[in-house]
């Protein structure tokens, strides 16, 4: 790889993202799962669940905390999350003037499926990886999305070479490092679509408790068909995936907020302080007040 031509550009991609995003948090482009972040200054640790899709930092880092791990990237590198995930994200490194900027593309997994059927097997990459995955950038993956962002500029064209450039990005995405990860997301589809209706509801809601018979009929499932395919999307049970989020949540509550554990703990919708306290040991491998003491202080210097 040449790391000249890489940063350069990297550079044309960050003129093109300031050029659309200007002032706001946000830009959603006409090109459906395409959108662009900014953050100038707030590096809160937000909890938020992660959708099969694609971020590319193109200044500043963030920091991932998953569980008891912590996962960072930066400018370098591009993560791709496989599955849905629930995750604390905090961008970092970013300032008034050099804002966190970042590309995020949602998998379009219909399309990933029909890609997948021309691709020859021998191409996709056999090692496993997690969920989220972190791989160094390419001048070709670049170049790809460089297009797509100027398509922007002429509106007429998308219809025509948007096919065509997202065709190349999930070539190169199915055929490197996270290929295997996102052959798996190409089975059946149509369920995964059914399913992530009731993760989605379940990311809003998480503080609610409802059985499990309920979420299997939202997917329009048996609740031992609806186990086995939530199972196979998130790697856990309903209820593991929504103890996640309360989890995750509770823990943003306690770093950003100040929340005590027990009011945490109330607020994501436990019960009993206690049973509160343990699973959040055996998730985050030590107590509320321990494990935020040890994170707190270094979130908030960087």
């Amino acid at each position: 790889m040449n790391d000249v031509e890489v940063s350069e550009k990297r550079k044309v991609l960050k003129s093109l993202i300031m050029r659309w995003i200007s002032d706001a948090e946000r830009f959603e482009t006409p090109i459906e799962g395409l959108y662009f972040v900014q953050v100038h200054s707030d590096n809160r640790p937000i909890s938020t669940c992660y959708v099969p899709s694609l971020c590319m930092i193109v200044q500043g880092a963030k920091r991932l905390m998953v569980g008891g791990e912590s996962i960072v990237y930066d400018e370098n590198h591009y993560l791709v999350s496989s599955r849905d995930v629930p995750v604390i994200a905090q961008p970092f490194g970013m300032t008034q003037e050099h804002p966190f900027l970042a590309l995020v593309f949602q998998f379009d997994l219909n399309l990933l499926s029909r890609l997948m059927a021309e691709i020859p097997s021998e191409l996709v990459e056999q090692a496993s990886s997690g969920p989220l995955m972190v791989t160094s950038v390419d001048s070709d993956l670049l170049d790809a999305f460089i297009r797509l962002i100027k398509l922007l500029d002429v509106p007429k064209d998308i219809p025509v070479l948007k096919p065509l450039i997202l065709h190349e990005i999930y070539y190169r995405l199915l055929s490197g490092p996270q290929g295997m990860q996102l052959r798996k997301l190409t089975v059946n589809s149509g369920v995964q679509d059914q399913i992530r209706r009731t993760v989605n509801w379940l990311h809003e809601n998480y503080h609610q408790s409802v059985p499990v018979s309920k979420l299997a009929a939202m997917a329009g499932m048996s609740p031992s068909t609806f186990n086995q395919h939530f199972r196979k999307l998130t790697a856990m049970t309903p209820i593991q995936f929504q103890k996640r989020l309360r989890l995750i949540e509770a823990r943003r509550l306690m770093l950003t907020e100040n929340l005590d554990a027990n009011h945490a703990a109330y607020v994501v919708g436990y019960e009993s302080a206690s049973q509160f306290s343990r699973e959040y040991h055996r998730y985050f491998g030590a107590p509320p007040k321990k494990d935020i003491s040890q994170i707190k202080q270094p979130l908030l210097c960087n």
